[in-house]
């Protein structure tokens, strides 16, 4: 993709701003892009640093909304050795919202027995914290930077968040220029993004996960929600035993692995990389990739979709042959197995990719 192709998809995304916010955001990274190409980068390449359009644009979004929070003020913090911690205590029994954002900081959210929500952060960075809190939330910010296009720069330390059990319905946090990793929490609604970091979340319990990075990976183990999302670009997804009842992740050149996932809707896309299932249940999978290939192993599921190009699609399903209406497609590659039409199948199997082989075998 082109830089102009670039930035007119991006602004689909972003329908609400104006002329001014549009030229803004062009020359900004217009400008990086002149900086990378002038240290011998291509256009391409720092492209897709920013991510894809729609990604650029929730990252935009994020920042737009920072500003329009309440007005922030400087934190009451305590000193403990090098850092300081703020400690917030509610009126309420839960806090509806709390929202974390720092541009220079890898964050980590833990549990904890106490009946507060604990920020602990780097003393040198004492100049840049600011929060608001009221029963609508708690928002705090730790932030160099006051451009809303600003993208790149140096990590500065760590942010530690310590969460009471119960405490939150909705835990919202960016990191940019950091990563986020999550371990042991019980939320309803769950929302982390990173920019140049990656996202590991350990143990989770909820009802909706959503995660975004760029140029980084996504991992989530041990899980359990009703809905969720992995997006992100230049890195690969990891989920490994969890259970949900939808979930899409995508990423571009990089893998996804589901392993040991029971999730009655799954909608894997990446580009330029291979798509690995193992033991996995579903009642709908869709599996889609170009230049890389499908392997599966004990895969049980009833409509299942893999498309590839370029690509191998290979492994194990749980079940009978005869209980699947078949569609099964390549050129110049071995096809396994043949393609049958049962209109009376309760179960779908379609697999399709040219250049490579399939070969796809029943358990039962």
């Amino acid at each position: 993709m082109k830089k102009q192709e670039y930035f007119e998809e991006l602004l689909t995304y972003l329908p609400q701003i104006s002329s001014e916010d549009r030229e803004q955001i062009y020359t900004y990274y217009d400008e990086l892009i002149c900086d990378g190409m002038e240290a011998g980068r291509t256009e391409e390449e720092m492209l897709a640093q920013f991510g894809s359009p729609q990604q650029l644009a929730e990252r935009l979004q994020e920042e737009w909304e920072l500003q329009s929070m309440p007005a922030l003020s400087p934190v009451p913090a305590q000193i403990r050795g090098s850092e300081l911690v703020c400690s917030f205590l509610p009126d309420v029994k839960r806090i509806p919202y709390a929202q974390i954002t720092t541009d220079c900081c890898h964050i980590r959210i833990i549990p904890t027995e106490n009946s507060q929500l604990t920020i602990s952060y780097p003393k040198s960075l004492e100049q840049y914290a600011a929060y608001s809190e009221s029963q609508k939330g708690i928002f705090f910010s730790l932030k160099r930077r006051r451009s809303p296009f600003s993208l790149f720069g140096r990590r500065s330390g760590n942010i530690l968040i310590e969460v009471p059990k119960g405490f939150l319905a909705h835990l919202k946090v960016h990191s940019q220029n950091g990563g986020i990793t999550m371990e042991d929490q019980v939320i309803e609604k769950v929302s982390l993004s990173a920019s140049n970091g990656s996202i590991r979340v350990l143990s989770l319990t909820g009802k909706e996960l959503e995660l975004s990075s760029s140029n980084a990976s996504i991992a989530v183990e041990n899980s359990a929600f009703v809905s969720g999302t992995a997006r992100t670009s230049n890195g690969s997804i990891r989920i490994l035993d969890t259970i949900a009842k939808t979930f899409q992740v995508r990423t571009s050149n990089g893998s996804i692995t589901f392993s040991n996932v029971k999730c009655q809707e799954q909608t894997l896309i990446t580009s330029n990389a291979k798509i690995s299932i193992a033991k996995g249940q579903c009642d709908t999978c869709v599996c889609t990739t170009s230049n890389g290939s499908i392997s599966v192993e004990q895969l049980q599921g009833n409509n299942l979709t893999f498309t590839s190009s370029n690509g191998s699609i290979r492994g194990t399903l749980t079940g009978k042959a005869e209980e699947y209406s078949i569609s099964c497609h390549t050129s110049n590659g071995s096809c396994t197995p043949a393609a049958v039409s049962r209109p009376d199948a309760n179960k779908q199997l379609s697999a399709r990719t040219s250049n490579a082989s399939i070969r796809l075998e029943f358990n039962a």
